[in-house]
């Protein structure tokens, strides 16, 4: 299946700008989407990590478990499906002086999302918040591979999302 909705957007509200393209592949995301302010997420994050951008650029998918599956499987060899994919641009690919860095894709599954914010009993908005700020961060170069490493991401999500009133995540 191929996007349905497609729109670009930019702000202006922080000094750090976030230009944000999104496709929405699975129709059950449409009642969620105008609650998300993608940019400013984006933008808070970027405040509580050591970055030389000004002005970035990001794609998101709003997906669902069969495509984000299928992905998982193909590019992590893990045939099943998960929350979030992020899927960072090369730092060699970076052209140096750019007024827009493009950092990369992510991919969200509504189904898996939307479960898992009922068994933690989180409100879904909390939870999608969460995993577009640790899909960010993965396109910035964090990753949770080492325990120190998830430490230092799980600390910059925790004080990202306490900027939007939203709990940390991992309590």
């Amino acid at each position: 299946m191929s996007p349905i909705i497609l729109t670009k957007t930019k702000t202006e509200k922080h000094p750090l700008s976030v230009n944000v393209t999104q496709a929405v592949e699975d129709r059950r995301w449409d009642n969620h989407l105008d609650s998300f302010d993608l940019e400013a997420w984006f933008a808070a994050t970027l405040t509580h990590v050591p970055q030389v951008f000004q002005e970035t650029e990001v794609s998101i998918l709003w997906s669902n478990d069969a495509h984000v599956r299928a992905l998982n499987h193909h590019y992590r060899q893990k045939n099943t499906p998960t929350n979030v994919l992020s899927f960072p641009v090369p730092k060699a690919l970076f052209t140096e002086g750019a007024a827009v860095v493009y950092l990369g894709d992510i991919i969200l599954s509504f189904e898996t999302i939307d479960s898992e914010a009922i068994r933690d009993r989180k409100p879904f908005a909390h939870h999608v918040m969460h995993l577009c700020v640790h899909g960010f961060l993965h396109l910035l170069g964090f990753d949770h591979e080492t325990d120190n490493d998830a430490s230092a991401m799980e600390a910059v999500e925790i004080r990202a999302l306490q900027q939007f009133n939203v709990s940390n995540p991992y309590i």
